[in-house]
C-alpha cells in the first residue's frame, strides 16, 4: 500500500510539472512589435488559453483577430492588411513569420514591454 501511494504521488507531481511546463504563462501586457521593418505596439488582454488583443501598425489600432495561443505558438489574423500571422513564444520574446495575401514569407518579432 506505500508503494502504491509513494507512486501516485510521484505520478501527481510529474503531471503538476508536465502542465506547468505546456503552459507557458500569462501573456496579456504590451509588447513592441517589428513587422518587416514596420514597428509598433500590441496588447494582450486574457489568460490561459482566452486572449484577445489589438494591434498599432502604420499609425492606427485593430483588432487581432482568431488570436490563439496554445503551449509556446501564438497565431492571429490582421483584417485589414490580409496577414496571417504565426510566432513562437519564448520568455518575453515572439519570433516568427506572417504572410500578406496568403504569400510570401516575412519576419516579425515583438518584445513584451517592461521585461528586462
Amino acid at each position: 500500500m506505500k508503494r502504491m501511494i509513494m507512486w501516485i504521488a510521484v505520478l501527481l507531481v510529474f503531471s503538476t510539472i508536465a502542465v506547468a511546463l505546456a503552459e507557458p504563462g500569462n501573456f496579456a501586457g504590451t509588447w513592441n512589435i517589428n513587422c518587416n521593418s514596420y514597428t509598433g505596439r500590441m496588447v494582450i488582454n486574457g489568460d490561459s488559453g482566452n486572449y484577445s488583443g489589438r494591434m498599432f501598425l502604420q499609425g492606427k489600432w485593430e483588432d487581432m483577430l482568431d488570436l490563439t495561443v496554445e503551449g509556446n505558438r501564438i497565431n492571429f489574423r490582421r483584417a485589414t492588411a490580409d496577414q496571417m500571422y504565426w510566432g513562437k513564444i519564448s520568455g518575453t520574446m515572439i519570433h516568427g513569420v506572417f504572410n500578406q495575401g496568403g504569400k510570401g514569407k516575412y519576419q516579425w518579432k515583438a518584445h513584451q514591454r517592461g521585461a528586462n
